[in-house]
């Protein structure tokens, strides 16, 4: 993971090269991939975001840490799909 950043439940992950801080090829649209992977498996929805491989995801105010687990659980799962 590049990035994180969160504010008022709204949560954005960039993923990027493990420790080579470097992007993959926007050509490979692993954004997009990943946010169908997650809607395939886990019924979870993800916003790919244009800017690049971004996720977006905006969970309800009444979430609690139990779900926010699956969420986690399931972009894991759904990366791991991805990327291998």
């Amino acid at each position: 993971m590049q990035q994180k950043q969160g504010g008022n439940h709204l949560w954005v992950i960039e993923r990027a090269r493990k420790r080579l801080r470097t992007f993959y090829d926007p050509s490979k649209k692993i954004g997009p991939q990943v946010s169908a992977a997650l809607l395939a498996q886990d019924k979870v929805i993800a916003r790919a975001m244009p800017q690049g491989d971004i996720l977006g995801f905006a969970p309800p105010f009444c979430l609690s840490t139990d779900e926010a687990d699956i969420v986690v659980a399931a972009v894991v799962k759904a990366v791991k799909t991805v990327l291998g």
